[in-house]
């Protein structure tokens, strides 16, 4: 199975012409499911279609879900998930959660032959460190209240912020925040391991031939991940990771332009 994330960036100002490169790059992953943020709810030209249904008929996938962020600072755009799979549910944060300060999170269960798949998408506030923890606790506690015993769970996107923070610790389990404790796996810290390769940044102002070398003061940063559960109260079938890798580094062979300010992140892994 292979599982991806990506953040597409909803600038107005580009997206039109990233449009081509977005659909190229995300048909040569080859995931069976992939989360999207950033995702316009308008697609350039087709004004009453979500971008993620566009990709989604551009990549070949026959099932999709996008929901907008209900709040008006967010207007216009929303989380999506991308699947080969059907959905046997999909719902927002904010469908049971009427604080608009945690409209982070789009999830999605799926049943892949015997394996129950929960998927868990989140977008982080990008401004502030108090926002994205108390954001992560109430998606932690989200996930809890739908959580089942036989549901292999994963909880991928762009987490805004850096591994050794302290968002990245109580995923890890290696801190507590708000009362509030986990533990999930970093793939990237695995394959890092694994491999002795260096995980690599994902949003990457300098490198990053989105910006021509463009000077900037920001510095390159891993904030995409993919994070498995391993909380002991479950017992989730745990596969192997075969490989991680990111995409959307190099300009598309067709299109020739790299789609978005951030690289996506994907991986395979077997379950047997």
């Amino acid at each position: 199975m292979i599982i991806a994330t990506y953040n597409i960036w909803n600038d107005e100002r580009t997206l039109s012409s990233r449009l081509a490169a977005l659909c190229e790059e995300i048909g040569s992953v080859h995931a069976d499911v992939i989360s999207l943020q950033e995702a316009a709810a308008q697609t350039p030209g087709y004004s009453s279609k979500p971008i993620a249904a566009y990709i989604a008929e551009q990549t070949g996938y026959p099932y999709v879900t996008f929901q907008a962020y209900p709040d008006l600072e967010d207007a216009g755009e929303g989380l999506a998930i991308l699947s080969k799979h059907p959905f046997v549910m999909e719902k927002a944060i904010w469908d049971s959660d009427s604080n608009p300060s945690v409209y982070c999170a789009h999830r999605a269960i799926l049943q892949v032959n015997s394996v129950r798949i929960g998927i868990t998408n989140v977008h982080l506030d990008w401004r502030c460190v108090l926002t994205r923890e108390v954001q992560i606790c109430a998606v932690l506690d989200w996930i809890d209240s739908m959580a089942e015993m036989d549901t292999v769970e994963w909880l991928c996107g762009d987490f805004n912020d850096l591994p050794d923070s302290s968002i990245h610790r109580l995923l890890q389990g290696r801190q507590s925040l708000n009362g509030r404790a986990a533990k999930w796996l970093d793939l990237a810290e695995y394959e890092q391991w694994r491999t002795g390769l260096q995980a690599q940044p994902t949003l990457d102002f300098a490198r990053n031939p989105r910006w021509n070398g463009l000077h900037t003061l920001q510095m390159p940063a891993r904030v995409d991940w993919i994070m498995l559960r391993q909380d002991p109260q479950y017992q989730d079938p745990e596969p192997v990771v075969r490989s991680l890798r990111l995409f959307g580094t190099e300009p598309t062979p067709i299109a020739n332009k790299v789609p978005s300010d951030h690289y996506g992140v994907v991986a395979e892994l077997i379950f047997s």
